[in-house]
Order: structure tokens, then C-alpha cells, then sequence
């Protein structure tokens, strides 16, 4: 009888101590999907979204199984919410609902940013996730660059994206981040690695011949400047011409273009009242979520955007000099979401999943960073 009782408590201990496990477990799982979100955000569609979609999966199961919910952070919960409302509003009174339910799906999207703010919980962490990433898009920028060697120098190069304008948003992006991170380099050899990751992926981009991601990043390379050393402001119109002057004609030719008047009625000689022209999106963010979600979506939208910019702009005010590491991340996101929306004047980049995940995944970084200090896991370095 004694041994009995004795064999079912032991099998009781063991059962209670892989199920303490699963939590672990789980996090390590999360942990895998982010890393293959991130090396896939510039490769494949389908795999960086299943990537999130798993990581999602193992947080939100994590977290239930843990049953404490306290220290979970929801930042920019009431601008995310009302624009989700909004848009499920919008969705019931469309003309064609069915149609408009399969579009907000992108209102989803927005969980992977509270997934990266809650289980990146250190600078360290952070700073790989943000390095892999720039790795990787070295990596489809010599791709893409190759596409111009064997297909010639007219193309505008995609690598394995379905069209070159997500592909510029994508390198935009990342060329941004990869700025900050060469900035504030603590270490000579990471200025080693990441200058010429970022001389590939400004490369790459010219060679998309995105006129719309030229300006993004000229805008947000302004705003990595100016919070870096704002004398080096001056020095960034010698820089763009340096870049013109070194240009392929194909490119300069399609810089020049922007003064050009005439350019949008020769590549567009329909009128835009024709009715046999139908448009699939409109080319302008703001214009686009008015249409589709209404002021009231619109007025979340920016407040999304405002609430967003308020807060960072208050983390990295509060960083001190010596944390490098930390205003790297901060600086890169702040310039990326910048970018973000000068590019999103001209195209309508919020709604595509590549580029808005991506995005999403760097609004995290700066409260990682605000989280990180709150606990001491800051480091200075």
C-alpha cells in the first residue's frame, strides 16, 4: 500500500515538472519564430508570416499557462483599439462586407508589436534581433544587386519579392536601422561589418529606382543625424550628391524625373475620372485609411502615430550618453517610422504586410528599451 501511494507521488512530481516546463519551452519556441521572422522579413512573405503567427501562438499560450497577465505591457493600447473598432465598423457598413473582412486582416498585424515589447525583455536580445536583421538584408541586397548584373542595369531589381516596391521598403527600412547601429558602434568591429552592409543596402535601394524609399531614407537618415550630432546635418547634401554623382544614368535619369512636370501624364495618360480605370489602392496612407476606414479610423491612425512618436522621443530623451547601445535602438526606430510615413506620401505602404510587420516589429524597440531600464537589465555598452 505504502509503495503504491509512493509511486504515485513521484509520477505526480514528474507530471507537475514537465508541466512547469512547457512555459520554458514555450518561450524558447517563441524565441526560434522570432529569429525566423526576422531572417525572413526580406525573403518570404509566407514564411515570415507563419513565422509570427507561431510566435504569436507560443506567447499568448505562455502566457495563459503562466497566469499572471500583471506583466504583460499593452503601450498605445487605446489608439490600437479604437483603429481595430474602426475598422471592424467600417468593415459591417461596407458596400461589399465580405470583401472588406479579408482586408482587416492587417489590423492584426499590430499584435506583433506587443509580442516583441513583452518577451524581448533586454537590450542584448534586442540589439541580435536588430543585427540578424540587418545581416540578412545584406544579404538580399547583394541578391538584388545581382539581378541588375545578369538582367541588366535598367531593371529595378526585386529580390525575392513580388514587386520592387515592397523590396525598396523593406531595404529602406533596415538601411535605417543599420545606420543607427553604425553610428553608435561601441565596438570597432561592428563599424567593420555594418558599413558595408549599409553601402549594400543603399545600393540596392537606388537600384529599385524608388523615388518614394530615396526620400524615406534621405528623411529618416536626417533624424538618425540630428539626435547622433546635428553639425553632421551639413554634411548630408554632400553625401547625396556624392551618391548622385556615382549613380548609374539609369538611376539619375530617374532622380531627375522628379522635376519633371510631365511625368505623370506620360506614365499615366489615362485620366484618373476615366471610368474604365480602376485603381487598386490610392497612393497616399492618410487618403487610403480615410477611404477605406472613415475619419473615425483615420483620427486612431494618427493618433497611433502621434502617441507613438510622444513616447519615444520621451525614451530617448531620457537615455544617457554613456547608453549607446540603447540610442541605437531608440534612434533606428524613430528614423524607420519616419521614414515609414514620408514614403507612405507617395504609396500606400501601410498596407502592405512585408513592410507594416516590419515597422510594427521596430515600434517595439524603444519600450524593450524603456522596459529593460525599469528592471535593471539596461546595460551601458
Amino acid at each position: 500500500m505504502c509503495l503504491g501511494l509512493e509511486r504515485h507521488h513521484r509520477t505526480m512530481l514528474i507530471q507537475r515538472q514537465r508541466f512547469q516546463e512547457v512555459p520554458q519551452q514555450l518561450a524558447h519556441g517563441t524565441d526560434v519564430a522570432l529569429f525566423v521572422f526576422v531572417i525572413c522579413a526580406l525573403i518570404f512573405i509566407s514564411a515570415l508570416q507563419t513565422a509570427y503567427i507561431l510566435a504569436l501562438v507560443a506567447w499568448i499560450t505562455r502566457l495563459y499557462l503562466q497566469g499572471n497577465p500583471v506583466r504583460v505591457h499593452f503601450p498605445l493600447l487605446v489608439p490600437f483599439g479604437g483603429f481595430a473598432l474602426a475598422s471592424a465598423l467600417a468593415t459591417i457598413t461596407a458596400v461589399e462586407p465580405y470583401h472588406s473582412l479579408v482586408e482587416l486582416r492587417n489590423v492584426f498585424e499590430a499584435a506583433l508589436f506587443y509580442l516583441v515589447l513583452n518577451h524581448v525583455t533586454t537590450e542584448e536580445r534586442a540589439t541580435t534581433l536588430a543585427g540578424v536583421l540587418i545581416a540578412t538584408g545584406a544579404l538580399m541586397a547583394l541578391y538584388g544587386l545581382t539581378q541588375s548584373v545578369v538582367q541588366g542595369i535598367d531593371l529595378r531589381i526585386h529580390g525575392t519579392m513580388s514587386i520592387y516596391m515592397t523590396f525598396a521598403g523593406l531595404l529602406m527600412l533596415v538601411a535605417l536601422m543599420a545606420l543607427a547601429r553604425l553610428l553608435y558602434a561601441s565596438h570597432r568591429r561592428d563599424v567593420i561589418w555594418v558599413l558595408p552592409t549599409f553601402l549594400l543596402l543603399t545600393a540596392a535601394l537606388l537600384m529599385t529606382q524608388t523615388r518614394s524609399a530615396w526620400l524615406g531614407l534621405a528623411v529618416g537618415c536626417c533624424v538618425i543625424l540630428g539626435l547622433w550630432k546635428k553639425v553632421c546635418l551639413l554634411v548630408l547634401p554632400l553625401g547625396v550628391l556624392a551618391v548622385f554623382l556615382l549613380a548609374p544614368q539609369v538611376v539619375k535619369a530617374r532622380a531627375l524625373s522628379i522635376l519633371d512636370r510631365r511625368d505623370v501624364t506620360v506614365q499615366h495618360p489615362q485620366s484618373p475620372r476615366d471610368p474604365d480605370r480602376r485603381l487598386g489602392h490610392l497612393h497616399n496612407n492618410m487618403i487610403q485609411v480615410a477611404a477605406e476606414r472613415g475619419l473615425l479610423g483615420l483620427t486612431f491612425w494618427l493618433w497611433i502615430w502621434m502617441a507613438y512618436f510622444r513616447r519615444t522621443w520621451h525614451i530617448y530623451r531620457s537615455l544617457d550618453t554613456a547608453q549607446v547601445r540603447a540610442r541605437a535602438l531608440v534612434s533606428g526606430s524613430l528614423a524607420s517610422v519616419v521614414a515609414f510615413h514620408v514614403e507612405g506620401l507617395f504609396e500606400h505602404t501601410f498596407g502592405d504586410s512585408e513592410v507594416i510587420t516590419l515597422v510594427y516589429c521596430f515600434m517595439a524597440l524603444p519600450f524593450v528599451v524603456q522596459r529593460a531600464r525599469l528592471s535593471g537589465r539596461a546595460s551601458t555598452s
